[in-house]
């Protein structure tokens, strides 16, 4: 499915959005050094665990569906990390927590 996610939705939810290629690995793992250079090559832009099976699902049932990405780092171009992933993660918590409040207040 080309196409997964709710544009009706993204068009009202959320005003900042940035369009981006995704990859997809069965995770929770970090990619290997081989597959970031091929997700590159391909024109991918962020590397996910989650999104593709997901968003598949909702569209083949009908289900809106949109997807809230929280980039934690930048790949195979720097070191990687729990500590800093959980830095980050602590970091962007409330833009987090205010973008799902603009969500919800839009669901009826």
């Amino acid at each position: 499915m080309a196409y997964p996610f709710a544009q009706g939705i993204i068009d009202w939810a959320v005003t900042d959005t940035i369009p981006v290629t995704l990859a997809n690995v069965s995770g929770p793992r970090f990619s290997t050094p081989a597959e970031s250079v091929k997700f590159a090559a391909d024109g991918c832009d962020v590397v996910n665990m989650t999104q593709a099976a997901e968003a598949t699902w909702a569209a083949a049932l009908g289900i809106p569906y949109i997807s809230i990405g929280l980039v934690t780092d930048g790949d195979a171009s720097e070191a990687v990390n729990m500590t800093l992933i959980h830095e980050r993660a602590l970091a962007f918590a409330e833009n987090q927590r205010n973008v799902l409040l603009q969500v919800l207040s839009q669901l009826k």
